[in-house]
């Protein structure tokens, strides 16, 4: 070996140490950007796929919607009625039932604003009636 030249003393090992970690790095980058852009895609049909199945649900709705109010319409309750010819009628005031609200839900029925009788014939008496248990507690 000529005088003028250092000896090698494993330059050659970290040059090539050197290069194989930057195309290790550069095959990191490129396979996480190859995955990243795969998840982004899939995850671009998964959304239109629940964006149908919205729509597709909310179509489904709003029939659902239209036969409910078809099938609970008087007319069809009444030919329903004389369909199966059930022979029902109108109640009697006799035949009503009047429920008294406890004093204790006053205060919550004080929130929403009076209601007037629907039926004929109610009489407008007291809105509430007290149980004797809670007259004697002193609540």
């Amino acid at each position: 070996m000529p005088a003028n030249r250092r000896p090698d003393g494993g330059v050659g090992l970290a040059r090539a140490f050197k290069a194989a970690l930057m195309a290790a790095l550069l095959a990191a980058a490129g396979i996480g950007y190859v995955r990243q852009t795969m998840d982004q895609d899939r995850l671009g049909r998964e959304v239109g796929e629940q964006e149908a199945r919205v729509a597709e649900l909310t179509a489904e709705l709003q029939r659902q919607a239209a036969i409910r109010t078809r099938l609970t319409s008087p007319e069809a309750v009444q030919e329903r009625v004389r369909y199966h010819r059930l022979n029902l009628a109108t109640a009697t005031p006799q035949q009503r039932i009047f429920v008294a609200v406890p004093a204790v839900a006053e205060g919550l029925a004080a929130q929403w604003p009076a209601q007037k009788p629907v039926m004929a014939g109610a009489t407008s008496g007291p809105a509430s009636i007290l149980p004797t248990t809670l007259a004697q507690t002193g609540r």
